[in-house]
């Protein structure tokens, strides 16, 4: 369903912004909104991996396998699971470093590992289908989301 659809639900004044406004803002803009919060955002991936190596080398070997499978190619992952879990487990083994270390953090770190060891297991036996193992890298990279998500958070809670 797209915007317009769920816009004929609005209010007239909502609908007319934005079926005047919005159309108009050209590509310039939405590079530029994305360069400035990019800029402005006190965390960002970069800084990240550079804090957190273990991660980075996590996400590598993610990117690696995860993007192509949005294409239907599964040989990536099947080449490397057992190093997405080596990674996997570093990360869970480490200290999470100062700035990203709470509760939440933790939790998603072993709910990564999980994940990861899950994609592992599922290729290792040789009996999923390449749509069981696109779904599970897929929901083993939303996890890693969610920790990239949580190290964005303020971070108050280190116990």
């Amino acid at each position: 369903m797209s915007f317009l659809h769920t816009s004929a639900k609005l209010p007239k004044c909502i609908t007319n912004i934005h079926l005047q406004i919005i159309p108009k803002m050209n590509k310039g803009f939405w590079i530029l909104a994305f360069i400035f919060t990019g800029f402005f955002n006190p965390v960002n991936a970069q800084s990240l991996f550079r804090n957190w190596p273990d991660l980075g080398l996590y996400h590598d070997v993610l990117s690696a396998t995860f993007h192509p499978s949005e294409n239907g190619d599964t040989a990536p992952i099947k080449a490397k699971s057992g190093e997405l879990v080596s990674h996997a487990q570093q990360v869970a083994s480490k200290p999470i470093p100062a700035p990203y270390d709470t509760r939440p953090m933790r939790k998603t770190i072993q709910k990564l590992k999980k994940e990861s060891v899950k994609t592992d297991r599922m290729i290792r036996k040789g009996k999923a289908s390449e749509a069981a193992i696109i779904a599970q890298l897929s929901k083993t990279h939303d996890v890693f989301h969610e920790v990239i998500r949580l190290s964005k958070e303020p971070h108050e809670d280190h116990h």
